[in-house]
């Protein structure tokens, strides 16, 4: 992330989900919102995740992955996706940090800005050979 067309924004004074507390971010892409991304503790994702089954459904797509940190010892991370047409919802047990999850409200602008993002770079590389 970051670029003269991208703006992010921390949210403060935004309360709990249900229970947890989190931290909340706004990403504007192009003058739309791109995404919110929300960090909580880690210990909370069970609860996360019972609030996002409860309001969505059944996950997309459901894995356990490694997580490791920077000292090289692994974790497991566990991730559910929720994808849809004009929004993707993703919870990560953790994120940058072993004790820090996130969960990621995406939307159609975020994607497919992303997208043209990529093809861009992937242009330039092929230019640059």
């Amino acid at each position: 992330m970051g670029g003269k067309d991208e703006l992010m924004y921390q949210l403060h004074n935004f309360g709990p989900i249900g229970e947890v507390p989190v931290t909340l971010f706004a990403f504007q892409v192009e003058g739309k919102l791109g995404a919110l991304i929300a960090r909580f503790s880690s210990d909370h994702f069970g609860t996360l995740f019972a609030i996002l089954k409860e309001r969505y459904g059944n996950p997309t797509n459901e894995d356990i992955r490694e997580w490791k940190s920077r000292a090289g010892a692994t974790f497991p991370n566990r991730i559910a996706r929720w994808m849809g047409k004009t929004i993707s919802i993703g919870l990560d047990e953790r994120g940058s940090k072993i004790d820090q999850g996130v969960l990621s409200y995406e939307t159609v602008y975020m994607r497919e800005y992303t997208e043209a993002k990529k093809k861009q770079s992937v242009k330039k590389g092929a230019s640059d050979l």
